[in-house]
């Protein structure tokens, strides 16, 4: 994922944290705006937050610029964990979902958010969290999720889904393309609602144009259902 196109602006945030587990887990929070707004959770992919901080910061405070709270997650401070092999994901992976549903309390809960309209945003391993929590939690309004895919333990409950995103990059060689059109059959099958982008050039991280074209794509559809 690279920097989507929005203003050169330090993008503003503050640091608080919730328990989950009894942990603490951080949470960055950008530009909370005055009166009830819709409100996204932010997930980052297996590589942990620190290396492409910059990139998910730009993309919290380009949303927070189109009027949502945007909630960045350090989902891994449950665990201990700064990045993610295959072996930690399978490990982690309930107890890193069990983190984003209290994560998507702890937001809800904030003075200026409206409870009922929050969005889950996730990229690679984030993706697939956002879609096992959206599976199993009521009050989740959209998902929007880059290059992931529906973990098997939760394909085999999914009952429905919220309006769903799939962005994935046809090149990818991390998370295959096929991930992205075995998700779009299940949603089919279970008759929700979704839309889906595969941008033919691009792998596992987007190149300027592509990531700005998924940005727009995502605060729209954003727009439309919280």
């Amino acid at each position: 994922m690279e920097n989507p196109p929005i203003s050169p602006d330090t993008p503003r945030f503050s640091t608080e944290s919730f328990f989950s587990h009894e942990r603490a887990v951080a949470v960055d929070i950008f530009d909370l705006p005055n009166g009830p707004c819709p409100t996204v959770v932010l997930l980052h992919g297996s590589d942990g937050l620190e290396l492409r901080r910059e990139a998910f910061e730009s993309f919290a405070a380009f949303l927070a610029r189109r009027g949502f709270a945007v909630f960045l997650v350090h989902y891994f401070d449950g665990t201990g964990v700064q990045i993610a092999n295959r072996a930690i994901m399978l490990e982690k992976f309930t107890t890193w979902a069990n983190t984003i549903s209290d994560a998507v309390d702890f937001a809800g809960s904030r003075q200026g958010v409206a409870p009922s309209k929050v969005g889950l945003l996730g990229f690679s391993l984030g993706a697939s969290l956002a879609l096992s929590v959206a599976a199993a939690k009521p009050g989740i309004g959209a998902v929007v999720q880059y290059f992931g895919g529906m973990p098997p333990v939760t394909e085999a409950v999914l009952q429905s889904m919220p309006p769903t995103v799939i962005i994935h990059g046809a090149a990818d060689l991390i998370v295959p393309v096929e991930e992205a059109y075995r998700l779009e059959r299940l949603l089919k099958e279970r008759s929700s609602v979704y839309e889906m982008r595969i941008f033919p050039d691009e792998g596992h991280f987007f190149g300027e144009e592509a990531a700005a074209e998924a940005a727009l794509l995502t605060a729209a559809f954003f727009d439309k259902y919280l």
